[in-house]
């Protein structure tokens, strides 16, 4: 949990942490079972706020599943992008495209919030072999698969950088940092579980 860990590092007095995973933006303004609007945590008060948005309103979770069934089909091929591609369009460049705007309104609402805060949005880590080589079957995918899906997590991190920027906020690139600890990694070395 990287905001208690930060909190921890910059021995914050006052710190809340409101992370949640399956979160999507909309969670910023309404509950999420028990857990109340994530936006409720920041006021005027606040003088950081990191975000980490964008992965569930894409669809991420039903995309692993999806890419995992599909790859028995055919294990050394691409059967995930070709589901993806059926209509000529990447359908997942088009769901990235689609979170942009709902990633702009949180930081707007996090501004209005808390103008006078650092805004950090994070990005996603290395999932997959940045070499966009597979580990069939400890992680399920089709071989060709895999530089596919590395490539679709690069694009949703480009988006959230173009995102911060447009909308005054920073962004922290955790992707380069978790190179050669992707979930693909023996145990010792990764830090992404399969």
């Amino acid at each position: 949990n990287y905001p208690s860990l930060v909190a921890g590092q910059l021995r914050a007095s006052l710190f809340k942490d409101v992370s949640c995973g399956g979160a999507t933006t909309e969670n910023m303004w309404k509950p999420q079972g028990t857990n109340g609007p994530q936006l409720d945590a920041v006021s005027r008060n606040s003088d950081l706020v990191t975000v980490q948005i964008g992965g569930n309103d894409m669809g991420l979770g039903s995309i692993i599943g999806t890419c995992a069934q599909l790859a028995p089909q055919d294990p050394t091929g691409n059967p995930c992008q070709r589901h993806y591609n059926a209509s000529g369009v990447d359908e997942l460049t088009v769901a990235i495209a689609r979170t942009a705007p709902k990633v702009a309104r949180v930081l707007r609402a996090v501004h209005d919030r808390a103008p006078h805060a650092r805004v950090l949005v994070v990005g996603y880590p290395d999932l997959l072999p940045d070499a966009g080589s597979g580990c069939a079957p400890s992680v399920p995918f089709a071989t060709r698969d895999f530089p596919y899906l590395r490539d679709t997590g690069k694009r949703l991190n480009l988006m959230l950088r173009l995102v911060a920027r447009w909308s005054g906020a920073q962004y922290v690139d955790t992707y380069g940092p978790t190179v050669g600890h992707d979930m693909c990694k023996p145990a010792a070395d990764r830090w992404i579980e399969p």
